[in-house]
This record gives C-alpha cells, sequence and structure tokens, in this order.
C-alpha cells in the first residue's frame, strides 16, 4: 500500500510539472539559454535539439517563459527568446536575399520539430504551413522590429471572428 502511494505521488508531481502555471506565474528552471546570435550557433542549437536531455530543458524553459493562451501568441513570443534581433536580419526561409543569400531556415528540421512544440497550446497543435508562415512573416519584418528601442514588445494581431 505505501509503494502504491509513493508511485502515485511521483506520478502526480510529474504531471504537476507539465500543467500550465496560473497567469503570471511562471515555473522555475535553472537551465539558461542565451538568444542565437551567429550562424555557428544556428547549426549548434539544431545538433544539440537531436539530445533528448537538451530538448528537455528547452521545452522547461520556453515553457517558463512563453504566454499560455494561444498558438499564435506562443509563437511570436518565441522569437525574442530564441534569436537575438540582429540576427534575424540575416535568415529567410528558403535563404533567397537581395543583394546577398542569406541563411535558409527551412533547413533546419529540428529547430522546426520544436517550434511544432512551442506552438502547442492548450491541446491546439501547429500545422507545418502554420509555422511556416509565422516564420516567413517574422523574417520578412526582422529590419522594423531591429528599430525597436528597448524592451518594446510586438504582438501578434487578433481578429474578432463573426
Amino acid at each position: 500500500m505505501e509503494k502504491q502511494i509513493k508511485l502515485m505521488r511521483s506520478e502526480l508531481d510529474i504531471v504537476a510539472d507539465r500543467v500550465a502555471p496560473s497567469v503570471g506565474i511562471v515555473r522555475a528552471t535553472s537551465f539558461e539559454f542565451e538568444p542565437v546570435g551567429t550562424k555557428d550557433e544556428l547549426d549548434d542549437l539544431e545538433l544539440k535539439l537531436v539530445d533528448n536531455d537538451f530538448k528537455n530543458k528547452m521545452e522547461a524553459f520556453v515553457d517558463a517563459r512563453l504566454p499560455t493562451d494561444s498558438v499564435d501568441a506562443r509563437l511570436h513570443a518565441s522569437m525574442d527568446i530564441l534569436f537575438k534581433r540582429e540576427f534575424v536580419v540575416n535568415i529567410s526561409w528558403s535563404g533567397i536575399g537581395h543583394p546577398n543569400p542569406k541563411i535558409p531556415f527551412n533547413n533546419f528540421k529540428n529547430i522546426l520539430k520544436f517550434y511544432k512544440y512551442i506552438g502547442t497550446c492548450q491541446g491546439l497543435i501547429p500545422t507545418d504551413q502554420k509555422i511556416k508562415e509565422v516564420l516567413q512573416n517574422k523574417f520578412r519584418h526582422s529590419k522594423q522590429r531591429l528599430e525597436l528601442v528597448g524592451l518594446v514588445k510586438t504582438s501578434h494581431h487578433r481578429y474578432k471572428k463573426y
């Protein structure tokens, strides 16, 4: 009987760790992640996401810092957590850039899989097309985001459906 109670408590602790916190309260995590600022760091992140231990730490890290209200809000806010604004200017979805080529983001399959996790919210999972559209929009407007001063946060737009 005592073993069953201990087992149930450990399972409850695991579930409690995964449940979204109340609004304004985030889970504590000792893992720190410096936003990616170079092509080499992007390549390193791609390779590190293969390791399940690192991936689990990254998942806990982003869960503690991202909003839990919508898929769009999570995808939108993740850009500032994962990438430096100065670096995003050098990325495009396909690598095509004028006058110089850019880093093709569609080649980073592990990071794209991680974005699928980031966008998962309240039982909703974003499609690959949704992730592609959000990231293409972010890359397209990266120069305007670079000009934002201080801690000004951009936000996703919500449209009322009638």
